[in-house]
């Protein structure tokens, strides 16, 4: 799919921050998925 945005590239002009952000999804969407722990 192209972008939206013809000429601009958020990834490359920031890759930084957004492997940050991919990173925080992840984690978080392990913490989601993962079966919890029952505390007696």
């Amino acid at each position: 799919m192209p972008s939206p945005l013809p000429g601009m590239n958020p990834y490359l002009e920031h890759s930084d921050f957004w492997s940050g952000i991919y990173h925080l999804l992840i984690s978080k969407l392990l913490q989601l998925l993962a079966p919890q722990e029952k505390r007696t």
